[in-house]
């Protein structure tokens, strides 16, 4: 309701009695008002759209002023609103959306934003032609669309379009301030979950090894719930139903890291199927979901402090652990995750009178309220360490789309070769796509079974050797092991040939190596080179 009154809300300086209209559904978002869906609610639902999608609100395009386009692309369907500015301000023109087909699905987020725009400019083309126009756009690398050096055959069809019937410019507008997101970020407590494992920890008498570690992204009350390494997917969606769904209900998203777990068709089925989406984190680069690392981090310093030498009974201060921390003011929110859940702070045993009669309540609570004490304050010497190391090693990025890159290898499996001779970067790899502000997509080999999205720390940019030792002839890059088997890397299809037996051969230039080079290869031998033949035909 909040997202649907928050797009709303942006237009209503053209919708005559806006407040009028939408007041039976502000009405249920007061505090003091119990959510109750009625029959008034959804005559107000309807009446807005309809206000929202006819005259006045609605107005006719003036060929004498200039457009702006708003496009926004999602996993299912895109998006787009024309408007204009004719003395009042932005008001819109008209709006369109459409479903992907099923071939369109497949295309990565890059193409599904250009997609996007085509889409825009192909249904209002009878406006846009012979007039400039802005196109506003949550994705960054789009940018660079006209200028990126490497493109696919769609992009250069897409391309080839706009730039033939078109003038316009494409401005990156944050997903905060454009209007096609909706307001799609946490406006409530676990509407925005993450969760990651602690591993290595010694087993204790119930078998279990490990802590399931789920943190809400508003409030930041975390769950720390005792389990075991081994433990499968089916088990682990069995704890996330009876620690966090019976408490706080079923998450719209859920963020975490590429474990097994929650890469298995088992654990994306059992989210589809609850409503809840699935964000993971880019490779080799857990920092992505940076919240529950944190967390992670801290968990692991407060069992150490409260642990001591008595590490293998760790399981039995986790719910102390996680009290102690659910009742510390958070740093980034300035109240307890406790007060922000709940609002209200929760009762806390009082400290033992020496008038207890029964000593072995009264050694408990002793305990306890030690135990509690030093994680207070470990709790306040974490949050002084982070503070003081939040920036200390963090620089700004220069890499943007189509730059040349070289990818950190630390987490490559190029056990093949001698530990003391292994580069410590392989590449360079083409920048496709920016999918965050830190986090690029780039072009792999195509026999790299691994995910293409990396953190720019394990990213270095590309300096070509010839600009430093002009006519010098750089060597060529090392083979690609397929299946253990050597292999040469196809870096394009030029041409083919049909040969007088039937064959089919095609022209292959070979990667790192000039056209000289250049080599005539049977369509038999192609297996392996499926996405520079798919992008030749």
């Amino acid at each position: 309701l909040q997202q649907f009154l928050g797009f709303a809300n942006y237009y209503n300086r053209f919708v005559p009695q806006y407040a009028k209209l939408a007041a039976p559904l502000t009405n249920l978002l007061k505090k003091d008002m119990p959510y109750k869906w009625e029959p008034k609610h959804q005559e107000a639902v309807e009446q807005l759209k309809l206000a929202l999608t006819s005259a006045p609100v609605l107005v006719l395009p003036d060929p004498e002023h200039d457009y702006v386009i708003e496009a926004d692309a999602s996993d299912q369907a895109v998006g787009a609103v024309l408007m204009q500015d004719q003395g009042n301000g932005l008001q819109p023109i008209a709006y369109l959306s459409k479903k992907l087909h099923r071939a369109e699905l497949n295309y990565p987020i890059h193409d599904k934003e250009t997609l996007a725009i085509v889409i825009a400019f192909k249904a209002w083309r009878c406006y846009l032609e012979g007039r400039r126009s802005t196109v506003y756009t949550d994705h960054c690398s789009l940018k660079y669309l006209k200028t990126q050096p490497n493109l696919s055959r769609r992009q250069v069809r897409w391309i080839d379009f706009l730039e033939t019937h078109f003038h316009y410019d494409i401005v990156y507008k944050p997903g905060h301030k454009n209007k096609a997101d909706a307001l799609s970020r946490p406006a409530h407590p676990w509407q925005v979950v993450s969760l990651d494992f602690i591993t290595g920890l010694p087993p204790t008498t119930s078998g279990h090894d490990a802590i399931l570690v789920v943190i809400d992204k508003f409030s930041k009350m975390g769950h720390f719930i005792p389990t075991h390494t081994t433990a499968r997917t089916e088990e682990t969606a069995q704890l996330f139903v009876r620690y966090i769904i019976s408490q706080h209900g079923i998450p719209t998203t859920l963020i975490s890291d590429r474990d097994p777990k929650f890469t298995s068709k088992f654990w994306k089925e059992l989210m589809s199927l609850l409503g809840t989406k699935l964000a993971m984190s880019s490779a080799y680069h857990p920092q992505t979901d940076g919240q529950t690392e944190r967390l992670n981090q801290i968990v692991e310093q407060l069992l150490r402090a409260a642990c001591k030498d008595k590490i293998s009974k760790w399981e039995l201060h986790l719910p102390v652990l996680e009290f102690a921390y659910n009742n510390a003011t958070h740093a980034a929110t300035g109240q307890t995750p406790f007060f922000l859940c709940y609002g209200h702070h929760p009762l806390t045993p009082q400290k033992p009178t020496i008038s207890a009669t029964v000593q072995p309540a009264h050694d408990f609570i002793t305990t306890m309220h030690e135990l509690w004490d030093r994680t207070h304050k470990r709790l306040l010497d974490i949050q002084q360490q982070q503070k003081r190391q939040a920036d200390r090693h963090r620089t700004d990025h220069t890499i943007t789309v189509g730059d040349q890159v070289l990818l950190d290898t630390r987490n490559l499996d190029i056990s093949h070769l001698p530990s003391k001779l292994r580069p410590r970067f392989c590449g360079p790899f083409l920048v496709e796509a920016q999918v965050t502000p830190v986090t690029f997509r780039l072009r792999l080999p195509a026999t790299w079974k691994i995910h293409n999205a990396f953190h720019v720390q394990l990213l270095k940019p590309y300096q070509d050797p010839n600009t430093i030792f002009i006519g010098r002839q750089p060597p060529p890059p090392p083979l690609v092991l397929v299946q253990n088997e050597p292999e040469y890397e196809v870096e394009s299809v030029l041409a083919h040939r049909r040969c007088r037996n039937g064959a089919v051969e095609f022209l292959i230039r070979w990667k790192g190596y000039d056209p000289s080079e250049d080599s005539w290869v049977p369509e038999s031998d192609m297996g392996n080179a499926r996405r520079p033949l798919h992008e030749y035909l």
